[in-house]
């Protein structure tokens, strides 16, 4: 039994290892898009003499640039192995482009190839560019602490960019896997997770395959967190330990603050909010994010500066407003009633979704809803009831518009007669109820055409959301959506007052 277990372990890792060989070979091969734009900057800097004199002015360029970075360090390994050179315990990957040189560098831009490919920025959708925005924080986040902390920042912007390297190919050369994961993120779950369990490997392992490639010392192993490090050599063993402890530490900090920053990605983002919050402390001395902030405008200046319509968000660096803006986009996407109503309607729901606060009732947002989304989605009255338990009556809180059908009054839950009865009726039952209205059934000369009510709150029941249709609204050909366009307002109505 053991050994069956121990051999059916066995297949699958060397399954999952097939896996990751063929990803690597795959992604090495569409990599994901670069700056089109930057490139030919750059190239036209070649021809007139920009860099000559000061390489490192190049190397920010390429820096600015995830994709053309990557692909540098790429093809550097690529051409280290080719003339059998290798930098011993070299930590830093920005050495290696310093070993290229301004004609290595040159080859590698002015190459064609470099622009043929089946990806490109222009077409970049929002699944895409939020590891792209993860990338840019983490290493900026690195960066930014790595001085703080006496080690060279060039190691700990290339570090926080090398951890999101694996999460940004997926998103780019497995576009369906990485949607059908996004989408279906389970409670405790995160993207990585998800990724990890549909394809057999985790995006950070793709990462570490990738760069382990290009010759980097195997101590850069620990910035991918939860690897063994491996020994040094050659190096005075305190000197370096303490480095790689130092930088290990510094990713675990920038990771945790990229996560923070992605709520879309990590639905437990406000832990790691608070995790970052006070390791930032401990490193900086303050919550201050303002440097780091800065550092994120930075480094994504090319991308804002070349595709504004594209990246205009890029630098939005705010993981409290973020992860609170999350919070009410997924209320947003709990109302499953949204998709059913008039795009003028679904839009001013969005919007008012967008300024819901999670933590307090609003009175401006509640003033929105009844003033204005309401009457415009075609109620021409109704009254809000609010359940006293101490009389049991539903009494009439909120009037909205001109109520035809009754003149407003506390309602009793037992009333079997007249309006109160059909308000009663909603208020115990658990779907709401809609009425036709007979011209012998009122005196308002028709100008009702039918009612809709329905309970306010599932678990806890707490009043009566009761509307009225007037016969102007021409309704014709969508009678099945009555319901379910009231479904929608009850339903914001119960997400404005937080229950």
């Amino acid at each position: 039994m053991l050994g069956a277990l121990g051999a059916q372990s066995s297949n699958s890792d060397s399954l999952n290892d097939r896996r990751l060989e063929r990803a690597r070979e795959h992604v090495n091969k569409y990599w994901f898009p670069v700056n089109h734009l930057l490139v030919e900057k750059i190239r036209a800097g070649f021809e007139t003499g920009a860099y000559d004199l000061d390489l490192d002015f190049l190397l920010f360029e390429i820096k600015t640039d995830l994709a053309l970075f990557t692909h540098c360090l790429k093809r550097v390994g690529e051409m280290m192995r080719a003339e059998g050179a290798h930098l011993m315990g070299c930590l830093n990957p920005m050495d290696f482009l310093r070993w290229a040189g301004l004609e290595r560098l040159k080859e590698i831009i002015n190459d064609d190839e470099l622009l043929r490919t089946k990806h490109a920025l222009d077409g970049i959708s929002s699944e895409q560019l939020s590891p792209m925005q993860k990338a840019i924080v983490g290493a900026s986040a690195a960066e930014v602490i790595s001085q703080t902390q006496n080690l060279n920042p060039e190691i700990g912007f290339s570090a926080g960019l090398l951890r999101q390297l694996g999460l940004i190919m997926i998103a780019w050369n497995y576009p369906q896997v990485y949607h059908a994961a996004l989408t279906n993120l389970r409670p405790g779950a995160d993207i990585d997770v998800s990724l990890s369990q549909a394809l057999g490997f985790s995006p950070v392992m793709l990462a570490m395959t990738l760069a382990n490639e290009w010759g980097l010392a195997p101590e850069f192993n620990a910035v991918w967190g939860g690897q063994d490090v491996p020994p040094t050599r050659n190096v005075p063993a305190g000197g370096s330990n303490e480095l790689l402890r130092r930088l290990g530490k510094i990713c675990e900090v920038s990771e945790a603050l990229a996560k923070a920053n992605a709520p879309e990605l990590y639905p437990q983002a406000e832990h790691d909010w608070q995790t970052a919050r006070r390791e930032i402390v401990s490193l900086l001395g303050s919550e201050n994010l303002e440097l780091i902030r800065k550092q994120v405008k930075d480094n994504c200046e090319n991308y804002v500066a070349h595709y504004p319509q594209l990246f205009d968000g890029l630098a939005d660096f705010d993981p409290p407003r973020r992860i609170e803006a999350a919070v009410r986009s997924k209320a947003a996407r709990e109302n499953p009633y949204l998709r059913h109503c008039p795009d003028v309607l679904k839009r001013k729901l969005l919007a008012l979704y967008s300024n819901l606060n999670t933590d307090q009732v609003s009175r401006e947002n509640l003033l929105v809803l009844i003033k204005d989304i309401i009457p415009q989605a075609g109620y021409s009255g109704g009254v809000i009831f609010v359940l006293d338990p101490g009389t049991n009556l539903l009494m009439p809180r909120v009037k909205i518009g001109e109520v035809r059908l009754f003149a407003p009054a506390p309602v009793s839950c037992t009333a079997n007669s007249g309006m109160d009865a059909a308000i009663a009726a909603a208020f115990s039952c658990a779907g709401p109820i809609l009425e036709q209205i007979s011209d012998a059934d009122t005196d308002t000369d028709a100008e009702v055409e039918c009612y809709v009510a329905g309970v306010i709150g599932e678990e806890r029941k707490i009043g009566v959301l009761y509307l009225e249709i007037p016969t102007s609204l021409d309704l014709s050909g969508e009678e099945g959506n009555r319901l379910l366009r009231f479904k929608a307002i009850r339903r914001a109505l119960i997400d404005c007052l937080g229950l």
